[in-house]
């Protein structure tokens, strides 16, 4: 087996440009009769069928107060062009959301029930579900937010996929990353646009060298060898410049597969919150095999990481990844524990992929100094 290496950088899996947006979830609230919301985009998929049915969805309620009684339709629709980027609010399948519904609640993920007509798409098709109250209008003081994520200047909505709000008769931008969750009538899943974040809860975890847990990782596989000279992890919080921590990259068995690479905040830029990246000489990963990219706090300073959460491991599947991607963590360096259905925002550079011609690859440990930082 032989490595092909990719042209430039090489690949960034996920690129930390775009973790600002999912250290918080933005809500938008519909609170009147005529009030909708929208999420839209273009259908997508990680697997080769040319068409699918999209069955259900599933989003994030935000604040909830229904003692009026109000209930909730969920519709899909096509995309107006004149004005463009808002539902055409033609429902062309619809599903009903009774207000004794117990899942119909503040801070909770929600699986609609089937639609009335299900849609089926192509990958790329562009189209809109949208919330909005029923025939009897929002009753009494009722409101209803849809919990999304804040994207950042860094990584913006991509232009043919977003969010839009209706309130005063007049449709406009929400300005929120789409959190929305495609079901298929396979049982598959899907989102509207590629790879982007999907949580149903996003947090931070912060802990020390005299905590339990003092490490976090990624736990990760990759489905074929690749070559691996790098990695990032988002920290959204550290005391101080004294606050030092270590990545570490091993195999499942605990072997370091590059030496402990120190982080010396003192050697860091003034906001000493955000990503770290840092570069080691290559490393090959065997295919469908355990690694860990851990992050050891080295003080009595608290580091900060953030982290997302979803509904169903089954989730991760659309996102960078997939379903093998998700947190662990230990004390002392004991046994992991994982958590399947939690990420950390934490990434990997590959500088190569294999070739497929033969062999069953290894893992091979390259000594020498550490790299410097890739922003």
């Amino acid at each position: 087996m032989a490595f092909v290496r990719i042209p430039g950088p090489g690949l960034i899996i996920p690129n930390p440009r775009g973790v600002g947006g999912l250290t918080a979830l933005n809500s938008k609230v519909i609170d009147a009769t005529g009030e909708k919301f929208a999420w839209i985009g273009q259908a997508w998929w990680n697997d080769d069928d040319t068409s699918k049915s999209v069955e259900r969805v599933q989003f994030l309620f935000g604040a909830v107060t229904k003692a009026g009684g109000s209930a909730l339709t969920v519709s899909h629709q096509n995309v107006s062009t004149s004005p463009p980027m808002q539902p055409d609010e033609t429902q062309d399948g619809t599903v009903a959301i009774a207000n004794a519904d117990a899942s119909f609640a503040a801070n909770t993920w929600y699986r609609t029930g089937t639609f009335s007509a299900n849609r089926t798409v192509s990958k790329g098709d562009l189209f809109a579900v949208v919330v909005e109250y029923d025939g009897a209008g929002r009753l009494g003081a009722d409101l209803v937010n849809l919990n999304n994520i804040t994207p950042t200047a860094s990584y913006p909505n991509d232009r043919l996929s977003g969010d839009s709000l209706k309130t005063g008769g007049t449709w406009a931008a929400a300005a929120t990353q789409t959190n929305l969750l495609l079901e298929f009538s396979d049982g598959t899943f899907g989102q509207l646009g590629q790879g982007g974040w999907i949580a149903s809860a996003i947090g931070t975890t912060g802990y020390n060298s005299g905590s339990s847990p003092d490490e976090f990782a990624l736990r990760f596989k990759f489905p074929a060898p690749v070559r691996v000279n790098g990695v990032w992890w988002a920290v959204s919080g550290v005391a101080n410049n004294s606050t030092d921590f270590t990545f570490l990259f091993e195999d499942a068995a605990g072997n370091d597969l590059t030496p402990p690479i120190a982080i010396d905040l003192s050697q860091a830029g003034l906001a000493l919150g955000g990503f770290y990246s840092k570069m080691f000489p290559p490393v090959e990963l065997q295919a469908n095999t355990e690694y860990f990219s851990t992050l050891r706090a080295d003080t009595v300073n608290n580091v900060t990481i953030s982290h997302f959460t979803v509904n169903s491991a089954a989730h991760f599947a659309v996102m960078w990844g997939g379903i093998e991607w998700y947190i662990a963590s230990r004390t002392n360096a004991g046994a992991w524990t994982p958590t399947t259905t939690q990420r950390p925002l934490c990434g990997l550079y590959v500088d190569a992929i294999s070739d497929g011609a033969g062999g069953t690859g290894s893992v091979r440990y390259h000594p020498g100094m550490m790299g410097g930082m890739r922003g």
